[in-house]
Order: C-alpha cells, then sequence, then structure tokens
C-alpha cells in the first residue's frame, strides 16, 4: 500500500553513505581484493585492528552480573562525577550549573539537544561543511538547517557569517540555536583558535539579551587533539549567562574505542537553577521515550575509568599514543599532497582530512573503480586519516589527484 509514510523528508535516512561505502569497501575486500577504505570514523592501528584502550577489554569481560540490571535514566551520580572528572577537574567552573545524562554515543546527545532546544518552526545553525548526519538529526527532531559560511577567505572561521545567522534566527524566531563542532572538526579537522572562541562567545552572550541561545558544542574528537581545550572551557565559564546556555556532546565511542558499545553524554551548562531543572526533566523525559536507560555496561565502563587516577593516567597515556599515530599519518598524507600539488581544507588534527572538490560523488565514484573508498560531503571529498595505516596512506594523494584531474 502506497501513501503510509507520514513525512517524506525521512525518505533521505534511508541508508547512510558513510554506512554504504564502507559496506562496500567490506564486500570487496571479502572478495581477495586489495582495498583502501577510507570511509569510516573508527581508529585503527597500523595493523588494522581497532585502537585498544587500557582497561576497556578487562572491564568488559569482568563486568559483574548486575551489569545487565537497568541502571538511572542519567547513568547515575559516579558516572556523573567520574566524567566531569575527565573533562573539568582541571577547570574552574564556579558560575555555571551542570547536569550529566548518559546517552547512546554523542550523536543520540545530539538529538535530545536539538529535540528539546530548538523548536520545530525554528532552525539549526549548522556549519556549511558538516557531518551530514546533523541534517537527518535535525529532520528527526523537526527541524530545518540553515548554513553559516564554516572559513573565511583566510582559512579562518567565518565569525561574521555566524553573527549573520544567529541575528537571522532572534529577528525572525527570538531564539537561536547554533552548533559547532571543535575540536577536530569532521570531515575537516580544523580546531578553532582561543581568540575565535573569545569573539564568538562575547557576541553570543552580548546577543543572548534580545533572546535565548544555546550552543552546541560537539566535542566526539576532543582527546585526539592538540589543543589545551581547557582553555576553552574556562572561557565557557566566563561568558555563560542567564539567557544563553551551552551544551557539549562527548563520545566515548571515540574517546575509547566503544563503537559498537554506543557511549556517550549530553552536558548542560547554565547559570541558574532553574534552567537546569528543566534541562534535566526534559532530556531524561526524552531519553525515557527514546532509549528508556543507558547501557549499563558502557557507564560502567566510563565510571571505573574515569574516577580511578592510576587508570585515567594510563589510559590518557595511551590515547595520546594514537593521537601521535594520527599526527605522523596526517603528516605523510600531507607531504605527498604538497608533492603532487593536492589542497585540502585546513587541519589541525583528528581522524579527518577534507579535500575540496566540485563534484565529490563524480570523484568517489571513479575512486571506487580503483577499490579506493572515500566519502563525498558537503564541500569536498572525506578521507579517513583514522581508517589507514602508513602503508595504505603512502601514494593515495597522487590516486585522488589523478582522478581529479
Amino acid at each position: 500500500m502506497a501513501g503510509l509514510l507520514s513525512n517524506k523528508n525521512f525518505k533521505i535516512t534511508n541508508g547512510d553513505k558513510i554506512v554504504y561505502l564502507n559496506s562496500l569497501a567490506n564486500k570487496a575486500k571479502s572478495k581477495g581484493q586489495k582495498v583502501i577504505n577510507a570511509t569510516v570514523g573508527m581508529l585503527y592501528d597500523e595493523n588494522g585492528e581497532l585502537s585498544n584502550i587500557s582497561f576497556v577489554d578487562d572491564i568488559i569481560k569482568n563486568a559483574p552480573k548486575d551489569v545487565k540490571k537497568y541502571g538511572s535514566i542519567s547513568g547515575g551520580k559516579d558516572f556523573s562525577d567520574a566524567l566531569y572528572s575527565w573533562l573539568f577537574s582541571n577547570v574552574t567552573l564556579d558560575k555555571i550549573n551542570y547536569y550529566i545524562i548518559a546517552t547512546f554515543g554523542a550523536t543520540a546527545a545530539l538529538s535530545l539537544s536539538i529535540k528539546n532546544y530548538c523548536s520545530s518552526s525554528q532552525e539549526v545553525l549548522v556549519p556549511s561543511i558538516r557531518w551530514s548526519n546533523y541534517d537527518t538529526i535535525s529532520k528527526m527532531a523537526c527541524c530545518e538547517v540553515k548554513e553559516y559560511n564554516l572559513f573565511n577567505g583566510n582559512d579562518k572561521l567565518d565569525i561574521e557569517s555566524i553573527k549573520h545567522v544567529v541575528n537571522e534566527s532572534i529577528k525572525k524566531h527570538q531564539r537561536a540555536y547554533l552548533l559547532i563542532n571543535d575540536p577536530c572538526q569532521n570531515p575537516t579537522g580544523y580546531t578553532l583558535e582561543i581568540n575565535e572562541w573569545k569573539e564568538l562567545l562575547s557576541f553570543l552572550k552580548e546577543k543572548s539579551n534580545e533572546g535565548p541561545i544555546v550552543l552546541l558544542d560537539d566535542i566526539a574528537y576532543l582527546n585526539y587533539s592538540e589543543t589545551n581545550y581547557e582553555k576553552v572551557f574556562a572561557l565557557f565559564n566566563e561568558y555563560i549567562d542567564e539567557n544563553f546556555m551551552i551544551h557539549v556532546t562527548f563520545s566515548a565511542s571515540k574517546t575509547l574505542g566503544i563503537y559498537g558499545y554506543r557511549g556517550g553524554a549530553l552536558i548542560g551548562l547554565c547559570k541558574n537553577k532553574v534552567d537546569l531543572d528543566d534541562f534535566k526533566v526534559s532530556c531524561e523525559g526524552s531519553a525515557r521515550g527514546i532509549w528508556s536507560m543507558p547501557n549499563s555496561l558502557t557507564c560502567r565502563i566510563i565510571t571505573e575509568i574515569f574516577k580511578d587516577p592510576e587508570k585515567e593516567k594510563i589510559v590518557r597515556e595511551d590515547i595520546k599514543k594514537y593521537r601521535l599515530l594520527l599526527k605522523e599519518r596526517a603528516d605523510l598524507f600531507f607531504e605527498e599532497c604538497e608533492m603532487v600539488g593536492l589542497v585540502t581544507y585546513p587541519y589541525n588534527g583528528g581522524f579527518f582530512v577534507l579535500i575540496p572538490c566540485e563534484e565529490p560523488e563524480l570523484i568517489c565514484d571513479k575512486l571506487i573503480k580503483k577499490n579506493v573508498f572515500a566519502v563525498p560531503m558537503s564541500g569536498g571529498l572525506r578521507v579517513a586519516l583514522s581508517s589507514l595505516s602508513k602503508k595504505e596512506i603512502t601514494g593515495l594523494a597522487k590516486i585522488i589527484k589523478n582522478v581529479m584531474r
């Protein structure tokens, strides 16, 4: 029977390019073909094995039977304290009230935030170059997306473009919801400079006098950045205001390499207790109606590692090792890009590099014929350094350049 779908816009969510291209690459590999799979945002070592963070496997293996029980909707106080310590232990947040709710990855955290803080008649303000799933999440919340230009002519954040779309949203809706992906933005690898954050936060604080503003910072790749992000969190404390709330989405999937366990959190930061209570009630209520309870095993992994200073220290060293590996891969890739004249967007770290091109879908199709799999996205072709060994990266820039010719 035709015509039963109530919202035709949801048809675009039937399958994701990244998932689809990854499946094509795996299918070719299963047939014994030599494949370069630069599609998926999972971190592999040089032997093609998923990153192995200390204690994670032992916690999973030795988890007690009660981990099968329902836990707290929010993840519980121990979970909240542990994650707060991991993110904010060296930051003074004396002007901020906070609440942390466990989610199924950062994707679910994004969904909770947008669902509860961006009305159906309002736009989610997103960068012109972005992770495509932001659009799907927004549409599932019955919200549209409106782009701000990510880069100005000097390869820096186009803050003037952000100011413009925020001003327009305030005029039209008397409120604004702005999404930033920082540090190590997906898909470019760009990280805002501290002066960019200061200008942005100063503007948002001032503008919030005209209507409520929510800033969401998606920090999924935080621990694979060289930036001292504590300075950014300190700015949150300085600029947060009565009508200006900040949401932070955390990905345990990326941080601890537990992608399939779907671990994450939404952190609400605000100035007054009333707004915090509203955040708690709305997010817990929505979570209860979508996934009911968080993954108890994932919450346990996060709690056991982050609450123990010795374990935390070792895990940070593990992550540093993988961060340096990503840098080695990036250095190799950019060295070869320079040799063949392949241009990329500015990259400061993280899983991905974006190559600007006018017809990324066409370039992608041509690369597939050579068993090279990358992802066409807004602005260009995304290459996941996270999933490639240095051996696989060697010569890749030349292949892409030749196809683009």
